[in-house]
């Protein structure tokens, strides 16, 4: 044996070894399986945080970060490689009321402006506790670009981890964004919708303002006149939000129990959410649907300023105990 050992030349001996080591990884001979990590399934998720973050960097996913809010503020600093979005540039400039969303073609504009893609990840994030960039995952759901998540804990998370911010400006070369597919309206309530859930139990009115607002104790500039919906049960969007920390969500758990137990949203009656300009309540709308799984939720997108501006159109104020409904 050993001399048939001596005549065994380096490369022989190599391949030897490596026989060995394959034989001994595959199973055989008492040897334990080498498995490779799995790799995560992102083409679902809707809300990501800095370790999943990494991961999705790892796999070389094509991330676009996108952070909504002013442009002053975008300048004090964001993500490297960002892109700035505020409520301008996806609100309908002809429509009689304010902050109303842009058409179809006004999104693929301002997409191709910034040189994204449809196949684009786009991890949405702001300042304020996500709220203005879960408008724009809604509207950008609701016209059909499928790819996108929020950065819970949004900047605060980014830079909680260690990570700098940014304050150049990314330039990318202008792309051709469009579209595929119809537009979802079951994401969308319309006043005259609103205005029927009035007289249907089997729809809940859902107010993501504060119990200020909701009882008419403020009015905020748009809005003709202070008060609620009749009949809306209100969950400030705040409370989706962490006691601790408001720019981290909840977790699901502790939002079943608020939601369902709490306020009795019924997870098979569809949701109506409203709040002053569609943009808490479209918070509202995500912890609900890709939070909760609850499947008929529609966020309406007039909210208070368009209701409190129609004079027909029913309100009322007060406490939920002491209800004054005007005309």
């Amino acid at each position: 044996m050993e001399k048939l050992f001596l005549h065994i030349i380096p490369s022989q001996i190599l391949l030897l070894l490596a026989g060995m080591a394959c034989f001994w990884a595959s199973g055989c001979g008492g040897g334990r399986e080498v498995e490779s990590p799995p790799v995560m399934d992102f083409s679902t998720v809707s809300l990501v945080d800095m370790e999943m973050l990494a991961e999705m960097q790892a796999q070389k996913l094509s991330l676009r970060y996108v952070h909504v809010c002013k442009p002053e503020d975008f300048a004090k600093g964001h993500l490297p490689g960002a892109v700035n979005f505020w409520r301008s540039d996806y609100s309908d400039p002809d429509h009689v009321y304010p902050e109303m969303t842009a058409s179809r073609p006004q999104i693929e504009e301002m997409l191709s402006l910034k040189g994204i893609l449809p196949t684009d990840f786009l991890i949405l994030y702001d300042d304020r506790s996500n709220v203005n960039s879960a408008k724009l995952w809604w509207i950008l759901k609701r016209y059909g670009h499928g790819r996108m998540a929020l950065l819970d804990g949004a900047t605060a998370a980014w830079t909680g981890a260690g990570q700098a911010l940014d304050t150049l400006d990314a330039v990318f070369p202008r792309s051709d964004y469009h579209f595929s597919g119809p537009e979802d309206l079951s994401l969308v309530a319309s006043r005259e919708e609103v205005r029927q859930a009035l007289e249907n139990e089997g729809i809940i009115l859902l107010d993501a303002r504060s119990v200020e607002e909701y009882e008419g104790q403020v009015q905020n500039p748009g809005a003709a006149r202070a008060g609620r919906i009749p009949g809306a049960v209100q969950i400030d969007y705040v409370d989706n939000m962490r006691a601790d920390d408001l720019h981290f969500l909840k977790k699901v758990p502790e939002l079943l129990e608020m939601y369902q137990h709490e306020k009795g949203i019924d997870p098979h009656k569809l949701v109506i959410t409203y709040c002053q300009s569609a943009a808490r309540s479209a918070l509202t709308t995500f912890v609900l649907t890709e939070m909760l799984g609850y499947q008929q939720v529609k966020n309406y997108d007039g909210s208070w300023i368009e209701w409190s501006r129609e004079a027909d159109l029913p309100i009322e104020t007060g406490p939920i105990q002491a209800i004054k409904t005007e005309l």
